[in-house]
């Protein structure tokens, strides 16, 4: 009985090697095993399991149930390493196939894409410095525009010209946004450059000149210099305006219910004065806003504090210094004692 389930399952062959089995099988599956294996010598030769073949018609399935036949560990350790690897060869051969029919990228075409990231890069990077260039013009603008500048929380000179082009007035400013202050001081075009300190008594200090006769030699800057030396103040900003601009500026400040459009007025000042420090359509209109926001309820207007001299026929201003100064600088510090 066990020799005929033996003979079922398939005989050995006397002296044949060790672990060939001789099944019976039909044609068929003896055409398809042996087109699957490997034949080598008796010493070393190998056999395949057929679950290595997956017939076509059963999906793969070999057992009755429909279920692939799986091979054990301890045969695959009986059939050694090269039969165990044979599939994963099989699919690296494939593999390495497959690769070696991909087309490589010609050299040309990666110098091409190299040059297109370096390119991108160059941009990048010069696109951040402008960028961070441009950042610092508007912060370098923001600054040089600040308070000061925009002709508030600063001393500024108005020279107000008449028809001739020669000084007809001369007015000291202090625009105060913090305070809300808009603080005036009218100098007469006949008062001198040098103050009653400079002579030691109410005459006319030796030398002087009126503030009419700086403009004409110097023009704006030469004017702003000398009242600063004269204050020993720091003015900010020279603004030469006409008279019709300035009556619109003191309006402004002493009527609520002023009408001057401060756009205009400001870009005609700006223009008339282009190229002097500071003096941008922006400046003139910060100032000019603010002084209507504060009204006429911070509104002050100081007199000039000077003795009339005559010097021959013509009269001239001396400056009383200690008064002068004391009165100057409080338009700036007014919760301060600023005498001397």
């Amino acid at each position: 009985m066990a020799n005929e389930s033996r003979g079922e399952r398939g005989d050995f062959v006397p002296g044949g090697a060790k672990g060939v089995r001789r099944d019976k099988v039909d044609e068929k599956a003896s055409a398809v095993t042996s087109a699957h294996t490997r034949t080598m010598t008796t010493e070393g030769t190998t056999s395949f399991s057929p679950v290595d073949y997956v017939k076509p018609q059963d999906g793969g399935r070999d057992d009755a149930d429909g279920r692939a036949r799986i091979v054990d560990r301890a045969t695959m350790r009986r059939l050694g390493r090269s039969a165990s690897g044979v599939s994963s060869l099989r699919d690296t051969v494939r593999a390495k196939g497959g690769r070696e029919k991909a087309p490589a990228a010609p050299a040309n075409m990666r110098a091409v894409v190299i040059v297109i990231v370096v390119v991108a890069l160059l941009v990048t990077v010069g696109a951040f410095f402008l960028f961070r260039n441009a950042l610092s013009s508007m912060n370098d603008a923001a600054v040089t525009q600040s308070s000061a500048v925009y002709a508030t929380d600063a001393y500024v000179v108005l020279a107000v010209t008449d028809d001739d082009g020669g000084l007809a007035d001369a007015y000291v400013a202090y625009v105060d946004s913090i305070g809300d202050r808009t603080e005036l001081m009218e100098l007469s075009p006949t008062t001198a450059d040098k103050t009653q300190a400079a002579q030691g008594d109410a005459g006319v200090p030796d030398g002087a000149r009126t503030l009419a006769a700086v403009w004409s030699d110097g023009g704006a800057e030469a004017l702003g210099e000398t009242i600063a030396d004269l204050g020993g103040v720091d003015v900010k900003l020279t603004l030469t305006v006409t008279s019709a601009q300035m009556a619109q500026i003191l309006d402004l400040a002493a009527n609520p219910g002023s009408s001057t459009d401060l756009t205009a007025l400001a870009t005609e000042i700006a223009q008339a004065n282009e190229g002097e420090q500071g003096a941008t359509a922006s400046a003139v209109h910060g100032m000019l806003v603010t002084i209507r926001d504060i009204g006429p309820d911070g509104y002050l207007m100081h007199d000039e504090p000077a003795d009339d001299v005559n010097v021959g026929s013509e009269p001239m201003k001396v400056l009383r210094d200690q008064e002068w100064r004391t009165e100057l600088r409080g338009m700036r510090n007014t919760g301060e004692d600023v005498s001397e």
